[in-house]
């Protein structure tokens, strides 16, 4: 599972955009029925529900993230005041402790 995580994240680095999902082929594509929400409205919305149920009703919020930069920009562009003012923490994961 190691590999298949590094492997991952290889792929996401080597990429010529990084911000740019994987293209679409016959295995990955929209949906034939309803609709398929873009990856980083979901993300910000995600985030954003998360600043509401907390912010307000605990003293200190920590984030813990992996290589993925949509999660890393929703966190930081949402809770960027909180992370100013010293009330929210958000660090990203090396996969090498993983070893």
């Amino acid at each position: 599972m190691i590999e298949r995580i590094r492997a991952h994240a290889k792929e996401a680095v080597e990429r010529e955009n990084i911000e740019d999902p994987s293209a679409l082929s016959s295995v990955l594509r929209l949906p034939m029925n309803g609709v398929q929400l873009k990856e980083d409205y979901v993300l910000f919305a995600h985030f954003e529900l998360l600043k509401r149920l907390l912010a307000d009703n605990v003293d200190k919020i920590r984030f813990c993230f992996d290589h993925d930069s949509g999660i890393r920009a929703a966190c930081l562009a949402t809770f960027v005041e909180e992370i100013k003012a010293e009330r929210a923490d958000a660090t990203c994961t090396s996969l090498s402790r993983m070893d």
